[in-house]
């Protein structure tokens, strides 16, 4: 997982990252999840694994991944913003992505 500008971005401390596994074949409901992953998110880049089982992979559904980096009081601090495809099973499957998050906290200021 990457912060777009590529940057070695700490994050705040005891954050936790989920990555999921979700079926996003229909258009107009919401997502299925299929499996989800959930680590601490220290610093970018970070790697992460997500342990699913093939029988819940069917032929002609399309999956994606979907990605959060929540801090203690779990405010969303980084979300994928893009579709991330990915092949779940078969001689083509998924082995490596590289998903890049984007920032969503907004600090608020005080007013003068």
């Amino acid at each position: 997982m990457t912060f777009p500008s590529g940057s070695k971005v700490t994050i705040e401390r005891g954050s936790k990252l989920t990555v999921e596994l979700q079926d996003t074949s229909l258009m107009d409901a919401p997502a299925k999840i299929i499996a989800k992953g959930v680590g601490t998110a220290k610093r970018f880049p970070m790697a992460f694994v997500i342990r699913y089982s093939p029988s819940q992979i069917k032929n002609g559904k399309t999956y994606s991944l979907r990605v959060t980096i929540k801090n203690k009081k779990n405010e969303l601090l980084y979300t994928n913003d893009m579709h991330v495809p990915i092949i779940p099973s078969g001689k083509n499957r998924t082995k490596f992505v590289t998903v890049s998050v984007i920032s969503v906290k907004r600090k608020l200021k005080a007013r003068d």
